[in-house]
């Protein structure tokens, strides 16, 4: 494998170009290149944090007006150096290999440095452990992920340890005890939920993140393509304090401003985040947006408000149902090279499958289906209004079914248990 050298000035110098066409160009190539880039890849300073600003603001204004605002006064200068040379979006590709080659040749130069090093003081393993290092440079989605059989048993043993010693949890905890303790969702998992229009998955997802992140203090991302933060933070108000939502909404009462106040001073570091209404979102934006946040504030869990809002620039004459498919192939490989728990929402269509593109299913780890529940529900769970079923799962039984009740005042969805389940639950808790 060749690798250009670069004079650093050269080097310097496209790195600026880079950046330069991420601050200008169209979001589709400054997603391109944010996804791509690494603060690893470049020399300056400068370029670092303006990565990390384009990051956080991918879909949101990514541009000189957007940041200079920001900018303390070297770094406006380095805008305004940017700002002014003249690039264009098609030169991105170009540009981003030759920064990650320059990137790759530093790493080289630093291995084989240290490897030097280490042969001269008489390190028996110094040429081994180079190698090593150089194969992640050269091809690091490979040297990564191939581990022998003691390395994989290991590893297993060390989970049950961490699970044993309770350094670990064996599922996400979503503040249904049940249900969680079935599902089992782990990192790494893409899970779908998908309902119908209407019958309540905003919700449901809103009461895990409620659960996840406020309850059990894991950080999350909540993107909704149609509620603002003003929503958002009012249906988390009414689920925590149990407010009428409807009430806090348009005829708040005089005590409610006190009861935000003891939200707020219950649950204000909270490590919940949530998102303006992006309605043209792509999966770009989502998988950049992923990675600053999982960097800065090691995240858990991305909640994706919902899947078919998501558009990729596609040939007019691909099928929408294929490029929903490549979106949900990007999601579940974010969620696996991130180690994180990505739930998306989905409609369901008429006749209770997703919408647009049966074949997401196939990349899901979990799909869930949600709907009310009719004249047939159980007679023994009276307080049941919606059942949650596992479409497909894969370490779960397919087919099972769980009865959750939704509150109509608080839209606050809680799982409710069946007889047999109650004295299952009751057992579990003595022993």
């Amino acid at each position: 494998m060749s690798i250009a050298v670069l004079r650093p000035e050269s080097a310097k110098e496209r790195e600026r170009n880079l950046l330069a066409v991420a601050l200008q160009g169209d979001p589709q190539t400054a997603c391109r290149i944010i996804v791509n880039l690494t603060e690893d890849d470049l020399t300056e300073r400068h370029g670092r944090w303006l990565l990390g600003e384009l990051a956080r603001r991918v879909g949101l204004g990514h541009q000189y007006h957007d940041i200079i605002a920001y900018a303390d006064e070297e770094q406006a200068q380095y805008l305004d150096d940017l700002q002014g040379r003249y690039v264009t979006s098609g030169t991105a590709d170009m540009l981003l290999a030759d920064v990650k080659a320059q990137a790759r040749l530093r790493k080289a130069k630093t291995i084989f440095t240290k490897g030097l090093e280490g042969v001269g003081q008489g390190e028996t393993a110094a040429i081994e452990e180079a190698l090593t290092e150089l194969a992640q440079v050269v091809a690091p989605g490979t040297a990564r992920r191939i581990h022998n059989v003691t390395e994989i048993l290991q590893a297993a043993k060390k989970r049950v340890e961490d699970l044993r010693a309770g350094r670990q949890t064996p599922w996400i905890r979503l503040g249904m005890p049940m249900l969680e303790r079935v599902l089992a969702i782990q990192p790494g998992q893409l899970v779908i939920l998908g309902a119908a229009t209407g019958v309540g998955k905003t919700a449901l997802a809103l009461s895990w993140t409620y659960g996840f992140a406020f309850v059990h203090g894991n950080p999350t991302l909540y993107l909704n393509s149609e509620m603002g933060p003003e929503e958002i933070g009012l249906r988390l108000v009414s689920i925590g304090k149990g407010l009428h939502h409807t009430r806090l909404r348009i005829a708040p009462r005089e005590e409610y401003p006190q009861k935000i106040d003891e939200f707020i001073t219950e649950y204000g570091s909270a490590p919940a985040l949530t998102s303006e209404p992006i309605g043209e979102l792509t999966s770009a934006e989502v998988v950049a947006l992923t990675r600053y946040h999982r960097a800065a504030e090691d995240l858990k869990l991305l909640v994706v408000d919902y899947i078919q809002r998501l558009r990729d620039y596609r040939p007019k004459d691909q099928p929408q149902w294929q490029m929903l498919m490549e979106i949900s192939q990007a999601l579940k490989a974010l969620a696996s090279d991130q180690g994180i728990v990505v739930l998306c929402l989905a409609q369901f269509n008429s006749m209770g499958e997703l919408a647009a593109s049966k074949g997401m299913a196939n990349d899901a780890d979990l799909v869930l289906g949600l709907e009310r529940c009719g004249r047939d529900a159980p007679a023994e769970v009276a307080d049941q209004t919606h059942q949650l079923t596992i479409v497909k799962g894969r370490h779960v039984p397919t087919g099972l079914r769980f009865c959750l009740r939704m509150d109509p005042q608080t839209l606050r969805f809680t799982e409710v248990l069946r007889p047999e389940e109650r004295v299952s639950g009751e057992r579990e808790a003595g022993a």
